[in-house]
């Protein structure tokens, strides 16, 4: 019958089609590469294996940047400081991994470097991503600059905890579609996350409290920001120059002045009709939305209070700061209109190249001020030296315990000479504690000072940094000082 010799034809075409592309060979799937960095390890005699180990991430990335195939830096509990080469600049395609279950918890890289790029210099920067490179569950802290700096490329930075920064946490500048999720951001001074130039990022998920600025975002920037929670900052998010973010279900609550301030001509999209931004503006003390450009928004489908938005009044020009109205509210009225008082004046914020300090508007009715933190307290003044006392001997007595690390991997750049030179350590002086202390800083080991034994959990050429140390001991629940070493 025709159509049975039909059928058997073409069953045999398929069958000998399926022949041919079993008989093909199948394209190779790569396989990330694992370099492991222990602070027990050595860049001398390592090779990156699970047994032998690197000591720097430095050393660990330039490995990767010699391989062909993708790589993946998995990281131990430790700090990561001393022998660095900062800024660390990850390659295209490597993930740079700790504990990302943790958040980062013990993971820590501390520092910073020079870095510079047109129109931008002098900037101190910790960690420089790459496109399509990852960031995943590490601690990230610059006490003289910025923890991470994206430039035009567009890095997954998630699982990780940004803290202690004087610049911002994340700064994103250039076209960049960056994510950023599942971030905890914590004091850093200027900002949390600062978003400039035309970047488009995604930030969905992370916390971000403690800074003057929890999300900064100028010039042409057009971020996605979701489900974020951006809380205990001086001002949750300020919006400016032409800058459109587009908002959707975040709680900006708790800040120490206003929820979400817009200026200039940015348009920040708040939702509308059936989009709505479910954006939760709650318990800011002095503001929860305060809008002092032309421009109109549509609020609906968020949650805010109404006596606690504020609308400009008078036209004012893009270089003369511009002023804040106090509204003076009457809880009985829905009204949105704020009555005419005495303005006060906030100044224009700087590039975020120049930002160290960011002055907030504080309403007539209450004055905030904030402790500076220990590790921005100048050194103690060195003890006045005796010279009637013999002097002290260079060569340790035999048998006698040294108390400084070994460093294996040479400095390669002269600006971090002097961060290699340990001038200060971290101790605690309950030696009792040393196998509590190594569950999360396992480069601990046990010392003595004069006649008392301690446990030394990390040397330092600069201050700050081990002040850093510190209260990462202390936020662990363990008594920690630190002692100037000769």
């Amino acid at each position: 019958m025709p159509i049975n010799r039909n059928i058997l034809a073409f069953s045999a075409a398929i069958h000998a089609v399926s022949i041919i592309l079993v008989g093909m060979p199948r394209p190779a799937i790569a396989q990330a590469q694992m370099i492991h960095v222990s602070i027990r390890g050595s860049d001398r005699l390592g090779n990156g294996s699970m047994q032998l180990p690197f000591r720097t991430v430095t050393k660990a990335i330039f490995q990767a940047s010699s391989l062909a195939s993708p790589s993946m830096i998995q990281l131990t509990k430790g700090t990561y400081s001393l022998g660095e080469v900062f800024p660390l600049r990850v390659p295209p395609g490597v993930i740079l991994r700790g504990d990302e279950a943790n958040q980062g918890a013990g993971v820590i890289i501390m520092g910073g470097g020079a870095f510079s790029q047109p129109e931008l210099a002098n900037l101190n920067v910790t960690i420089l991503p790459s496109d399509r490179s990852e960031l995943r569950g590490i601690t990230i802290t610059n006490p003289k600059g910025y923890g991470i700096w994206v430039t035009n490329s567009s890095p997954i930075i998630t699982g990780n905890r940004l803290i202690g920064s004087s610049q911002a946490g994340i700064s994103i500048i250039g076209n960049s579609n960056a994510l950023v999720s599942n971030n905890h951001f914590s004091q850093n001074r200027s900002a949390g996350i600062s978003i400039s130039g035309s970047a488009s990022p995604t930030l969905r998920g992370n916390i971000i409290q403690g800074s003057a600025l929890g999300i900064d975002i100028r010039q042409r920037a057009t971020p996605q920001i979701s489900d974020n929670q951006i809380r205990q900052n001086q001002t949750g998010i300020l919006a400016q120059a032409s800058a459109r973010p587009w908002l959707r279900q975040n709680r900006v609550e708790q800040n120490r002045q206003s929820g979400l301030i817009v200026l200039g001509d940015a348009s920040p999209d708040l939702g509308i009709g059936a989009d709505p931004g479910k954006n939760i503006f709650r318990g800011n003390l002095s503001i929860d939305i305060q809008i002092l450009g032309s421009q109109t928004l549509q609020l609906e489908g968020n949650q805010y209070d109404r006596v606690k938005v504020q609308t400009k009044l008078t036209a004012i020009k893009p270089e003369i700061a511009p002023t804040i109205p106090t509204i003076q509210a009457n809880t009985r009225s829905s009204s949105l209109i704020p009555a005419p008082v005495q303005p006060q004046t906030i100044p224009i914020i700087p590039p975020p190249s120049q930002i160290l300090s960011i002055p907030q508007p504080i309403p007539k009715s209450s004055v905030v001020r904030i402790s500076p933190k220990s590790n921005d307290q100048p050194p103690a003044p060195p003890a006045q030296i005796d010279f009637s006392l013999p002097p002290i001997t260079m060569t340790p007595p035999p048998g006698a315990m040294v108390n400084r690390p070994i460093v294996l991997a040479p400095v390669a750049r002269a600006q971090n000479l002097a961060q290699s030179s340990a001038r200060f350590r971290v101790i605690v002086p309950d030696q009792q504690q040393i196998e509590a202390i190594r569950k999360s800083f396992p480069q601990a080991f046990p010392s003595r000072q004069g006649d008392r034994a301690v446990v030394q959990v990390g040397a330092f050429g600069d201050r700050n940094l081990a002040n850093l140390l510190v209260q990462n001991l202390v936020r662990e629940g363990f008594q920690a000082l630190i002692e100037p070493l000769p």
